[in-house]
């Protein structure tokens, strides 16, 4: 039997599909859209971010939810849409970063907690998106 080509082994302890961790990623950016969205950025939780930054990062999250959500219902390969996302998730990660750079002397004790752990659970989503996406003779 030959193994299906949608199918890749992240590790000996782990067995992912690429459809399944583009469900997961649109779960997590709905997750963070939302949080984002409706917490961040109307200061119900204050980070230190401005709220038009906060609302456009909610933005963003959306499209990647869109995205992935489309992907894994409309898509029969999923490799590709696998390196985009993780492409536009670790671009996300260098924003979040270079903001909390920017905005350190405004970010409050919400920022420095919430904006570290989103970007360490979405760099490793990136790391499993990487190693999915790539061709099974890589692995």
């Amino acid at each position: 039997m030959l193994p299906d080509p949608n199918r890749a082994s992240v590790n000996r302890f782990s067995n992912i599909t690429p459809k399944r961790l583009l469900q997961v990623d649109a779960a997590g950016a709905l997750a963070t859209a939302v949080t984002t969205g409706c917490l961040l950025a109307p200061q119900i939780i204050p980070t230190g971010l401005p709220a038009p930054i906060l609302y456009s990062m909610a933005a963003a999250a959306g499209c990647f939810f869109l995205i992935g959500s489309a992907t894994s219902i409309l898509c029969s390969e999923y490799r590709t849409p696998l390196r985009w996302l993780a492409i536009l998730n670790t671009a996300y990660c260098v924003t979040t970063i270079m903001l909390c750079i920017s905005f350190s002397k405004s970010l409050t004790h919400w920022g420095w907690i919430y904006f570290p752990i989103e970007t360490m659970i979405v760099g490793i989503l990136v790391y499993f998106e990487w190693t999915v996406s790539r061709p099974a003779e890589e692995h």
